[in-house]
């Protein structure tokens, strides 16, 4: 071998190992692919609190974030290395940042960092009010005015105020009856407590003026009947002259007034009551003192309230029979009572959200009872079904009597009113004073029809019967049949917002007589337009002669949308069964909620739920859910033992998300969601965080039906 042949050869060997090693080099950069990802762990806690749970942990810039458990503890994992800022939050308390590096397949632990309390300058302002003369001093109402603070004091009298920000206050004392009394000049100083000198408040004793008589102007009367709307007793209305005020007369019971001392010249009424919408009667004539003339018959309108109101639906059935109607159903604390119809069906429309006891009566029968009925405000609750018992202690055999008056609005005769007892062949004709009896009627509860040419028809629902009794009813007046329909009140309210979309809404519109149906139905217009249905008379459990019930559906192809304003018109087209139109449409708005968890299984607070291996927690929403949104925003404590797995069902244009977990028998758990849950379009749900609390119970009989190896396949947490 020559030189020049080994002086090749061995740059071949020198240039294959420089070639090796660059790529081995190559192989060490690349060979693996993309960086490992790191985690990172640690512990963030809020100073001087025993559960720091709840801490929002992010890193700015970026999707990851978590929430802290009771110890503080977080993990933050799927991390591309590199340099962060690592931010914890909690409401009422200073922010904490920390700079962390992550690295590529290790985890970065960190802390513990602590969040401090967000100092607020404040003080406190406390002290005595008393009533004089008295040794019971609670319940005075203390205020800061110009501020939201109030309170109220204990029987000695005292009252505190706390946290309260530094400034200069008045402070002011009020008690009905009492005179109210205050207090100037009120330092507030950082982290003192200021002591306000002792307030007395004194009784109120007016000195009694004396009400000067009436004007006298003649011999002369007006003379009438005066109704407040769905009340029996109509003690109180005020019947004044529009063009002399301090002539006036108060009705009674009846509602019946008088005023005496007048000419002859025609005088305007206003009638007027509280809570109640103003009347007048027009240019009524005096007429002689011994004269039975009335000047007319005037009923109030209920002031229309708007809000915090919901509607209340039902049945009552009576035990053996088939018609079920005129059972009288009372709402205690609400008046007046329903009366259920053939079917049992009743309903309550307008009731003011709170809880109520119901009461079911029919003679004959046991009293039915439901305790705790909750009416929610601007929603339609649907109550049990309750059935009577016949009476054990009653002869539900045998007659009694009826006894009324009938009265024409504006007519001196009274005479030839026709009165029906409704299911029967019973009917009388009332004289010329009004008056009308019904003998030998048999025992039970009965609608009764006053008819009379050229006046409206008027309903009386259950009047009850009973054994050897004569029933005696309160007056009845007939509305001439001049005055055009007109809608009483709508549900929801006008102007009500936030109303939850279910898979619908129910609307009612309630007029102030029995109308034509399907001219009803034809006169509603919608906008935006939605897909509805609507009924009349007997066609749904809302809807009755005088009552129409619209149904507003979330489902294509004009679904109900979210965070819209609808407005309905009832317009004129709407008649009553003689072809009397409405003089003037009718138009209610109301504005939807945006996305909302609807329910849960179980439900919140549950305290028996029912376990097996692998048991579902179910949500409802009215709106699709984003999976990954909701899988990171799901947090359950205890840990459970089984990581959890979920399905979305969609149902309607909502969802129903099953999540599959090992839960453990006689725990209490608790299920969080925050506010990053979504809808699949990213709409934030309106009533996150969410929080569903529940203690299970085991159910033996379970897993003989259904054995754990056949639980569905669904996906899993990530």
């Amino acid at each position: 071998m020559n030189r020049r042949t080994l002086t090749r050869n061995r740059c071949s060997w020198i240039g294959s190992l420089l070639f090796l090693i660059v790529c081995i080099g190559l192989i060490g950069i690349t060979g693996c692919g993309r960086p490992k990802e790191g985690e990172l762990s640690g512990v963030v806690q809020l100073a001087k609190a025993v559960n720091s749970e709840g801490i929002l942990i992010y890193i700015p810039g970026t999707e990851f974030r978590a929430f802290t458990d009771e110890n503080g503890s977080f993990l933050l994992t799927g991390i591309t290395p590199g340099e962060y800022t690592l931010v914890g939050q909690y409401e009422g308390y200073d922010e904490v940042r920390e700079t962390i590096l992550v690295q590529a397949g290790q985890r970065t632990s960190i802390g513990p960092l602590i969040l401090n309390p967000i100092y607020t300058p404040a003080g406190a302002v406390s002290g005595f009010i008393t009533l004089e003369g008295e040794t019971n001093h609670e319940d005075i109402l203390v205020i800061l005015v110009g501020t939201t603070y109030t309170t109220s004091t204990n029987t000695t009298g005292y009252f505190e105020f706390s946290n309260i920000p530094l400034g200069v206050y008045q402070l002011l004392a009020l008690k009905d009856d009492w005179i109210p009394a205050s207090k100037n000049n009120i330092q507030v100083t950082n982290g003192q407590e200021t002591q306000v000198s002792k307030i007395i408040l004194r009784p109120i004793q007016p000195e009694p003026t004396p009400t000067p008589p009436p004007p006298v102007l003649g011999d002369r009367i007006l003379q009438g009947a005066a109704f407040l709307e769905d009340e029996t007793n109509h003690i109180g209305i005020r019947v004044s002259l529009v063009d002399m005020p301090e002539k006036f007369a108060i009705t009674g019971a009846s509602g019946t007034f008088r005023l005496t001392g007048l000419d002859d010249k025609p005088h305007s009424l206003l009638l007027s009551h509280e809570g109640y919408l103003d009347e007048t009667i027009m240019d009524a004539a005096p007429v002689d003192a011994e004269s039975t003339d009335s000047c007319g018959f005037v009923t109030l309108q209920k002031k229309f309230q708007p809000a915090q109101l919901g509607v209340l639906q039902g049945r009552v059935y009576l035990e053996g029979q088939t018609q079920h109607d005129n059972i009288t159903v009372q709402l205690q604390g609400i008046s007046p009572p329903v009366y259920t119809d053939p079917q049992g069906r009743y309903k309550f429309v307008g009731i003011p959200a709170d809880q109520y006891v119901l009461i079911a009566e029919r003679p004959g029968y046991e009293a039915g009872r439901l305790e705790d009925i909750e009416i929610k405000a601007n929603q339609v609750v649907l109550a049990p079904d309750l059935t009577l018992s016949p009476a054990q202690d009653q002869d539900q055999e045998g007659t009694g009597g009826i006894v009324g008056l009938a009265l024409l609005e504006g007519e001196v005769d009274q005479g030839g009113i026709v009165v029906a007892i409704e299911g029967t062949s019973l009917t009388t004709v009332t004289g010329a004073d009004g008056q009308f009896q019904f003998t030998e009627v048999p025992t039970g509860a009965y609608t009764l029809i006053y008819t009379h040419a050229g006046f409206k028809n008027h309903y009386l629902d259950g009047v009850p019967v009973e054994n050897n009794k004569n029933t005696a009813l309160e007056p009845v007046i007939l509305a001439k049949d001049v005055e055009p329909p007109y809608v009483i009140e709508n549900f929801p309210p006008d102007g009500a917002r936030k109303i939850p979309i279910d898979q619908f809404i129910d609307l009612i519109v309630r007029f102030s007589e029995r109308m034509d149906g399907n001219s009803v139905k034809q006169s509603v217009i919608i906008e935006p337009p939605v897909e509805y249905d609507a009924f009349f008379d007997r066609e749904s459990d809302l809807s009755d002669m005088d009552t129409l019930h619209i149904r507003l559906y979330h489902e294509p192809p004009m679904p109900l949308q979210f965070n819209t304003t609808y407005q309905i018109v009832i317009t004129p087209q709407a008649r009553t069964p003689k072809g009397v139109p409405m003089e003037e449409p009718h138009i209610f708005t109301f504005t939807t909620d945006g996305p909302l968890i609807l329910d849960s299984i179980p439900r919140k607070g549950e305290l028996q739920f029912p376990i097996h291996l692998y048991r579902k927690i179910m949500l409802i929403t009215n709106a699709p859910v984003d999976p990954i949104g909701f899988e990171r925003s799901l947090r359950i404590r205890p840990e459970p033992d089984s990581q959890p797995t979920f399905q979305y069902i969609p149902a309607g244009l909502g969802m129903q998300i099953l999540v599959e977990v090992n839960l453990k028998a006689n725990t209490r758990y608790r299920v969080q969601i925050d506010n990053s849950m979504r809808t699949v379009d990213r709409q934030r749900f309106g009533n996150t965080p969410y929080s569903l609390s529940f203690r299970t119970v085991y159910d033996p009989n379970f897993d003989k039906f259904f054995p754990p190896n056949n639980s569905p396949s669904s996906r899993r947490r990530r």
